[in-house]
């Protein structure tokens, strides 16, 4: 995701593969919790790859946790 894009519709694809480094990863999910229409479209992103992975809307997928644990370390 670069500095200048507003919204993360763009960098939800690479999200979703784990193809954005903790930092970038990060920042989208600010600003999707922030921003209603980008909220939205992450919401639905989340809940199909959920559904995909694991058959369950509310079970985070190993790329949502991967990239959570490594925010958090890198946060300490």
């Amino acid at each position: 995701m670069k500095w200048y894009e507003r919204h993360v519709d763009a960098s939800l694809t690479r999200w979703s593969l784990g193809e954005l480094s903790a930092p970038e990863s990060s920042r989208l999910l600010r600003h999707a919790h922030a921003c209603t229409r980008c909220g939205t479209r992450y919401n639905k992103w989340t809940r199909a790859h959920r559904a995909f992975e694991s058959g369950h809307t509310d079970t985070p997928t190993s790329i949502e946790l991967e990239t959570l644990t490594v925010a958090g370390l890198e946060a300490a």
